[in-house]
């Protein structure tokens, strides 16, 4: 069944390149198994391109925001090289506006796939990007279940990090390497919980990643405000996380 399902799409083998380990494992299960697909990960751009050649993909899933070189920079590099010139790159990226998705596909990407994303319905959506038809709508596979009962279950030892990392901060002062990690860690809430369909942990995580990124870009280090209210967003994550109420169906 599979190598039938993989002849009736045109993308068979897709390259995710993603720094988060809960959005490899969500893309792997959706796009895996039954579904045709045979999907390999790397966690970095450095990765990416000597993944890239040997592996030949027919598609490439990008993160826009990774540590070192960014997804648009390693589109660029994988443009450069005759043998990963012709792959088709879709960016997928957190928070995306209407103009960034325009200025991603200036820069060559086929399309771009907004998080937070129905992963039960990403088969579907490559197939739209690739100008196919759209497959019939599917409920989540037992997978995609159980990856989101464990996500959910670790979700308070990730909270606790990211509560620690900001208490850090507070009681050092503004530290760039703390601040790096805190930013990492709101990154990946703000995606994982997306994924996952946990939309308010992943607005109040986004809201985090802004505050630290435009503290992190000031060209005047350390920001003069205080960081306390890091801890207060922190804070506002958690309960978020604990409001049942507000988490959809989805996966």
């Amino acid at each position: 069944m599979k190598e039938a399902a993989a002849t009736r799409r045109g993308w068979g083998k897709v390259l995710l390149v993603d720094d988060d380990a809960d959005v490899q494992n969500l893309v792997s299960i959706a796009l895996g198994g039954e579904r045709g697909y045979t999907v390999e990960v790397c966690g970095s751009s450095r990765e990416a391109l000597p993944r890239a050649r040997t592996f030949a993909p027919d598609v490439i899933l990008l993160d826009v925001m990774m540590p070192g070189t960014d997804g648009p920079g390693t589109l660029k590099a994988l443009r450069a090289d005759d043998a990963t010139a012709h792959i088709p790159v879709v960016f997928i990226s957190a928070g995306i506006d209407r103009n960034e998705g325009r200025e991603y596909k200036a820069l060559g990407a086929l399309g771009v796939i907004a998080k937070p994303f129905d992963a039960a319905r990403l088969p579907d959506t490559l197939e739209r990007i690739r100008g196919g038809e759209s497959a019939a709508e599917q409920y989540p596979p037992p997978e995609l279940q159980r990856l989101r009962g464990t996500y959910l279950a670790e979700l308070p030892d990730r909270l606790a990090a990211m509560e620690d990392a900001a208490a850090a901060i507070v009681g050092a002062g503004w530290n760039r390497p703390m601040a790096d990690e805190l930013l990492a860690l709101a990154h990946r809430t703000r995606g994982a919980a997306g994924l996952f369909g946990l939309e308010a942990v992943s607005r109040a995580s986004g809201i985090l990643e802004e505050m630290l990124k435009r503290a992190l870009d000031d060209a005047r280090w350390p920001p003069s405000r205080s960081p306390v209210d890091l801890v207060t967003m922190v804070r506002a994550i958690a309960a978020a996380a604990a409001r049942p109420g507000k988490r959809s169906r989805r996966p």
